[in-house]
């Protein structure tokens, strides 16, 4: 991606819990604002689940604990919430970098959650992309990066993180 986009971009960058996605997602935005007149806009998909799982009457304390909750029950509303907001690239998107924070995948009681399953590419189908969806994601996705590092750069990381409680 350059400096200076003159269209739209759409970015996702996972990994595992604790691996650092959050501290790339904001030097990366920290880097565009300084480098370019882009705008970014920023959505973490377990914000999303945590508040859709408030919404039927599961509270959870944070975004940590929404593995062990009945996150299957909201899956495909969080897709359709999100998926709904790609529309800011049909609205001009000009100068605009749309990032999701997400897991790529989560182990949970109830099986893996996937953060970019099949739920995302159904919703999107049935969304702006319709029957163009590759050409779509193709036209406007820049990447898909998976941040990773060393299982003893994670316990460092979550030793000196008091702000969240990893389950």
């Amino acid at each position: 991606m350059s400096d200076h986009p003159t269209q739209g971009k759409l970015l996702f960058i996972g990994g595992a819990a604790g691996v650092g996605k959050t501290s790339v997602v904001s030097r990366v935005t920290e880097l565009v604002a300084s480098r370019s007149h882009a705008n970014c806009v920023v959505r973490n998909t377990g914000t999303y689940f945590k508040n859709a799982l408030e919404s039927i009457g599961q509270p959870v304390a944070g975004r940590d604990e929404i593995r062990h909750a009945r996150w299957k029950a909201v899956e495909s509303t969080v897709a359709a919430q999100i998926v709904s907001e790609f529309h800011i690239f049909e609205e001009g998107s000009e100068n605009l970098l749309f990032i999701v924070d997400t897991h790529f995948a989560v182990s949970s009681p109830l099986g893996y959650m996937i953060g970019l399953g099949i739920k995302y590419i159904e919703a999107a189908s049935a969304s702006i992309f319709d029957s163009e969806i590759t050409q779509k994601m193709e036209q406007y996705l820049a990447a898909v990066v998976l941040v990773e590092t060393d299982l003893l750069s994670i316990l460092q990381r979550r030793q000196v993180d008091l702000d969240r409680i990893r389950v």
